[in-house]
Order: C-alpha cells, then sequence, then structure tokens
C-alpha cells in the first residue's frame, strides 16, 4: 500500500476482501470490493513536509506549480515515471529532474522559493522536428526545381 501510495494511488478495487489496516473498505459493487488506500500520496508533495504544493496551471507540457516558501532547501517528489527530457524551472533557472526511487521524478527546490515550472521537451522531440523541417525544406526546394524544369520544356 505504500508502494500505491507513492504512485498517487488513491482508490483500489479488487474482486476478493483485501485484509489490511492501509486501505480502508468503502463499498462492494457486485463482486468488487473498492478500497481507499490510507498511505495515499498527492502527485506532488516535498519529502519529510505535510505542506501543500498547488497545480496552478498545466498546459500539455508545463505545469506550474505554487507552494509556500521555506528557510532551507528541500525535495519535490512528482509521483509520475521518470523519463528524460522533463526540467523544473525556478526564478529563470532550469534545472533537470531526477530520478526517485528508480521510478519517480524528484527535484531540489532552493530555499526562499515559492513557484515551480516543469517543462517536458525531451531532445528526441527537437531532433525530429529539426529533421522534418530539414525534409519539407528539401521536398519544396525540389519541387520548385522541378516546376522549373518543366517551364523551360515547355518553352522550347
Amino acid at each position: 500500500s505504500q508502494l500505491l501510495g507513492k504512485a498517487n494511488v488513491k482508490y483500489v478495487a479488487s474482486t476478493y476482501p483485501i485484509e489490511t489496516e492501509s486501505f480502508e473498505f468503502i463499498q462492494n459493487y457486485n463482486d468488487l470490493y473498492l478500497y481507499k488506500n490510507q498511505d495515499f500520496l498527492p502527485r506532488y508533495y516535498f519529502e519529510n513536509e505535510k505542506q501543500p504544493v498547488v497545480v496552478e496551471n498545466t498546459t500539455t507540457n508545463t505545469t506550474v506549480l505554487k507552494f509556500e516558501q521555506s528557510q532551507s532547501e528541500r525535495k519535490l517528489i512528482i509521483a509520475e515515471n521518470y523519463y528524460p527530457g522533463f526540467s523544473l524551472k525556478i526564478d529563470q533557472q532550469i534545472e533537470k529532474l531526477s530520478p526517485y526511487d528508480g521510478v519517480f521524478k524528484a527535484a531540489n527546490i532552493p530555499q526562499n522559493t515559492s513557484s515551480a515550472q516543469i517543462s517536458f521537451f525531451p531532445k528526441s522531440f527537437q531532433l525530429g522536428k529539426t529533421i522534418s523541417a530539414g525534409t519539407l525544406i528539401l521536398i519544396v526546394m525540389w519541387y520548385i526545381r522541378e516546376i522549373s524544369k518543366s517551364k523551360k520544356v515547355s518553352k522550347s
């Protein structure tokens, strides 16, 4: 239940009863048992702190987080799978996120910081975008050349 809690799993459905204090029985739906995970942690939280982290804004590749300032550095835990390409922007400085517990993401938040922005722009996407743009330019240049050749042939 603790690993599920770290993974931001709040509810568990089971086809058989679960006998443990970590799961609170909620309701039985036909042959399905629904439990609430007592070890649930939010998607964004600080290690060893109870201070809330609020999601202020989310877009396709960016999430803005707000939280209270602290007089010391602390570790922000993000209960999402770690994947290269994520970065954290604090006060116009970009930091890379690091793996946490081998699965999740984490970042050190400097003291006196009250917000952070998480972005996802992997190098593979940037490379693919550059290759696609270059290919498009080459196709347009080839097409223009073919049109100019056909105009020369038709004039003759």
